[in-house]
């Protein structure tokens, strides 16, 4: 405060160049800034996947080499590292952006302060005594601004790792949903997927209109390479998550009409 003020007395035509060239130099970084949090999360997404892959692989080695699995294995295996490796360039490619683009900035926003104190020397509207205190001055304050732009990729990186455990999670409004809804009558007829869609992220989709029918008491295989929605419809039967669009039909009976406590239960 006591450094705008100086500024500001020392020559306020300068000071509002100045301010205005670092406001839109943080609004530019703000911009980037969103984009790399969405990056972050995406990547998280990605190595959560590769993860998962990973485990679900490792631990049926045997059968895999009995079925000669190996070339779908290794080829799946590749394409989610690309995933990651792609994802990843992107995260780290934008947390670059946002730690170097006030870097850049501030040098140029240096630059013409510098040559309108100049113009302004030269034109006899300020001293040379005056410059130079206001260029000493506002290399100070944009100096401190700049800093804190450097910590600026750690806390994009934070706040994603802190709501991709919120996505996970979501305790908080898990236990408020639990009992609401009426409570499930044991399973007669069956279990129908109608038209369901479902998303991880805008990118990406992992079921589209999948519709397919359970009947009671009958044995479903699903197969599929790793992230081609397995899981997932799994996950949209016990309500992990809900459909983007379609529903769950159980003996012709909405899915979400019933609570998740007494759903859940009868899937046990």
């Amino acid at each position: 405060a006591a450094s705008s003020v100086l500024l500001i007395s020392l020559e306020w035509r300068l000071f509002s160049a100045s301010l205005f060239g670092m406001l839109l130099t943080l609004f530019i970084t703000r911009a980037f800034s969103n984009r790399s949090a969405a990056a972050a999360r995406d990547l998280l997404r990605a190595e959560g996947s590769a993860s998962a892959f990973l485990q679900e692989k490792l631990t049926a080695p045997y059968l895999i080499k009995a079925y000669g699995l190996e070339p779908r294995v290794i080829a799946g295996f590749r394409t989610t590292m690309k995933d990651v490796i792609l994802k990843g360039t992107r995260a780290h490619f934008l947390g670059y952006l946002i730690q170097r683009v006030p870097n850049v900035g501030f040098l140029f926003l240096h630059l013409g302060v510098l040559a309108g104190g100049v113009f302004l020397t030269l034109n006899n509207q300020m001293t040379f005594g005056a410059l130079v205190s206001y260029q000493v001055l506002f290399l100070g304050l944009s100096t401190q601004v700049n800093h804190l732009t450097w910590v600026t990729p750690y806390l994009v990186n934070c706040a994603a790792g802190f709501e991709r455990v919120e996505e996970i999670l979501q305790l908080a409004e898990e236990r408020a949903s639990l009992d609401r809804g009426e409570t499930m009558p044991p399973v007669n007829q069956g279990i129908d997927f109608r038209e369901v869609s479902f998303s991880y992220s805008a990118e990406t989709s992992v079921l589209e209109s999948a519709s397919f029918s359970v009947p009671r008491g009958s044995f479903t295989v699903l197969m599929g390479r790793s992230g081609s929605g397995k899981s997932t419809l799994i996950h949209l039967l016990l309500r992990f998550f809900e459909p983007q669009s379609g529903a769950v039909f159980i003996d012709g009976v909405r899915l979400d009409s019933y609570s998740v406590k007494s759903a859940r239960a009868r899937m046990a």
